[in-house]
Order: C-alpha cells, then sequence, then structure tokens
C-alpha cells in the first residue's frame, strides 16, 4: 500500500511540477522531486529483488519491511509538502524570456578574458595557501571554482552548433572523468585510480546552464530533454562508479552494472535517513531543536568556527559504530537533517524550507542583465 502511494504522490507532484516549470527547463523543484523519486524508487527495487547480492552490511533501512516502509513514508510526506508550497510561491513569481541577444554575451564572455581571470584568481588562491590564510581561502576557492567554469562556458560559446558544441563537450567531459582527475592527478597525489564524479557532473550541469541561458535559449535544453537526462545521470554516474570498482578489483558482470546504475544518485541518503529514524526511535539521539540551521547561517560569516556541518558529524558518528577510522564523509538530505533537528513533524518543516530555497533560486530565471548566467 505504502509502494503504491509513493508511485502516485510521486505521479502527481512530477506532473505538476512539470506542467509549472513551463519555459524554465532547469526548474530546481522539478529536479529535487525527481531525484528524491528516483532514488525511493531505487531502494525499493533494491529491497524487493536485489538485496541480498548488494547489501553486504546490513543496512539499517533494510532490516525490515516496516523500516523500509516508514522511509518511504516519510518521502511521500516531504515531497508532498514540498511541491504543496514550492507551487504556491513560484504562482506569486513572474517568468519573461530573456530578451538579452547572444552578441552582448558573446561581448562580455569573451574566452580569452575568463581565463586570464581563473589564471589570476587560481595564482592568488595559491598565495593564500602559501601563507596559510584558511579563513579568505574558504571562500577565495568558490572564486576559482566559478571562475574556471565561467571560462569553459566562455569556450563552448565559440562554437557553432548544438551538436558539435555537444561533441567536443562530451569529449572533454570523458576525458576530465576518466583520464585527468583519476590518472593525472590521482597518480600525483598517489590516491589510486577515482573517478571525480562530482566535479565532473557539477561542470557539466553549469555549462548546460550556461548556455541554455545565452546562445541556445529554450532550444538547448527543454523539459524534456531535462527529464531525459535525469534518466540517463544515474547511469552515466553509475557506469563511472563501475569502472572504478573495476579497477579495484570487482568482477564485471550485468548484476554489477546495474547495481551501480540504479544507485546512481545519492543511493545513501535514504540509509541516513532511516539510522537517525531509528535512532530517535531508540531514544539513542537527541533532537537538535533547530541548531544546524542557525548554525549553517552563522558559518556563512564565520567559517573558521568549528561547527561541523551535518554529513561531517554523521560520517564520525557512524565510524564510531563501525570503529572504523574512514575519512570519507555520507551525504545528507532535507529529510535527514529535519528529522535530527525535530523528529517526525521536522520531515513537513524540511519540505518548507526546501520549497523557499529552491523557489527563490528559481527566482533568479526572471533576472535580465549579463552577469545572469554566472548568477
Amino acid at each position: 500500500m505504502i509502494y503504491i502511494l509513493h508511485f502516485l504522490t510521486i505521479y502527481f507532484c512530477l506532473r505538476l511540477l512539470y506542467k509549472r516549470a513551463g519555459n524554465i527547463a532547469l526548474d530546481p523543484g522539478l529536479i529535487l522531486v525527481f531525484v528524491t523519486a528516483f532514488s525511493v524508487t531505487a531502494n525499493i527495487f533494491f529491497y524487493e529483488f536485489l538485496v541480498e547480492e548488494f547489501n553486504n552490511n546490513v543496512w539499517v533501512l533494510w532490516e525490515s519491511r516496516e523500516s523500509m516502509q516508514n522511509i518511504v513514508l516519510l518521502n511521500i510526506i516531504f515531497t508532498s509538502i514540498f511541491t504543496f508550497f514550492y507551487l504556491s510561491v513560484c504562482k506569486l513569481q513572474s517568468y519573461e524570456k530573456d530578451t538579452i541577444s547572444n552578441q552582448i554575451y558573446r561581448t562580455q564572455y569573451n574566452p580569452i578574458y575568463w581565463v586570464t581571470v581563473y589564471v589570476i584568481v587560481f595564482i592568488l588562491g595559491q598565495v593564500l595557501l602559501a601563507l596559510n590564510q584558511t579563513y579568505v581561502l574558504t571562500y577565495w576557492n568558490n572564486v576559482i571554482d566559478l571562475s574556471f567554469l565561467i571560462a569553459i562556458s566562455s569556450v563552448l560559446l565559440r562554437i557553432k552548433g548544438i551538436r558539435t558544441t555537444f561533441f567536443f563537450f562530451s569529449i572533454f567531459i570523458l576525458f576530465t572523468m576518466f583520464i585527468y582527475y583519476p590518472i593525472i592527478i590521482g597518480a600525483s597525489e598517489e590516491e589510486g585510480y577515482v573517478v571525480n564524479k562530482g566535479g565532473v557532473v557539477k561542470m557539466l550541469v553549469f555549462c548546460l546552464v550556461f548556455l541554455s541561458l545565452t546562445k541556445y535559449q529554450q532550444l538547448l535544453v527543454t523539459p524534456k530533454k531535462i527529464v531525459l537526462g535525469l534518466l540517463f545521470l544515474p547511469i552515466f554516474i553509475g557506469f563511472a562508479n563501475f569502472i572504478e570498482g573495476l579497477s579495484a578489483g570487482t568482477p564485471p558482470s550485468f548484476v554489477n552494472l546495474a547495481i551501480y546504475s540504479l544507485s546512481g544518485y545519492e543511493f545513501q541518503i535514504m540509509e541516513n535517513q532511516a539510522i537517525i529514524f531509528d535512532d530517535l526511535e531508540k531514544n539513542d539521539l537527541d533532537l537538535k531543536y533547530g541548531e544546524t540551521y542557525t548554525r549553517a547561517l552563522y558559518d556563512i560569516f564565520i567559517p573558521t568556527s568549528g561547527w561541523k556541518p551535518p554529513s561531517q558529524w554523521f560520517a564520525e558518528r557512524i565510524n564510531l559504530f563501525k570503529d572504523v577510522d574512514d575519512g570519507s564523509g555520507y551525504a545528507f538530505s532535507f529529510i535527514a537533517e529535519g528529522l535530527l533537528n525535530f523528529g517526525t513533524i521536522g520531515v513537513a518543516i524540511a519540505g518548507l524550507i526546501a520549497a523557499i530555497l529552491l523557489s527563490s533560486l528559481r527566482l533568479l530565471y526572471s533576472i535580465r542583465v549579463f552577469l545572469k548566467p554566472a548568477i
């Protein structure tokens, strides 16, 4: 019954969000609900058909059908609350097609200029690192990342034709993901063959947003293409994980490839939700009552306060229970943070917070200045 309710919820929510997206192909609300729906559906599929092949460490999420259904229900509540408030806020926003000519964009986003900007800010970053100015460097790293992404986008802006642009961009993405990061950078830092999926996906999304807002307005990215892209993305990420697994000695098989592909999105987040929910049920965890939200705002202005974000706190907590010393983090989620702060009612609060944040992000599409892609 819970599974049926899940599929009905995602059907109606995605349908409403898709209809509301209109000319905004990269609608943040549509993307969030789609990724959440994919992750929950994949977890249901794993629990019902592949749990024995995949669940080597016995996840709390899959300890019992009740545990699985509780987390699915929490995701249903979150998705419903988020969609309602998100669409309500979006009705108050107006959106008009950008009237700035492509020539203005070509002038303002000259590749030589932006590559020069990137080189300068990168060198300044190295200077800050050498001077041990970690406080300023915390912010400056964002400037370095942004200037690099704009530089790449400005180069793509000069390529003629959508197909040619996609071809050269695809070659660059594949080179960056499977050769540059894991072989060149990985070898120099002695990390082994590790695929940098996060950085490459960020580059992919940023450049597509940039081109869709400038040269190919309403042509390069449409709501239909976004949905197809969201279906393809976990397969792409899963394939990258599969290649990484092969380099580590994982036996090549169709089942392993399917597992990697279905878990391409943040598969761990539902397990995180299950662990926190279970700890609260057993009174092994105290509620934060909004502390993580207020401290996150505080950390924007004072990043050296020493406060640990929920993902890092959670990783240390899990590693302590498992008696391991693992430096990696765990992907958190809106729902997990809502549970951590206010318990079950926090899921609804998290849905409201997510709606406010993403509807504010959507409002940026109405800005009509030449810096709009960078913004």
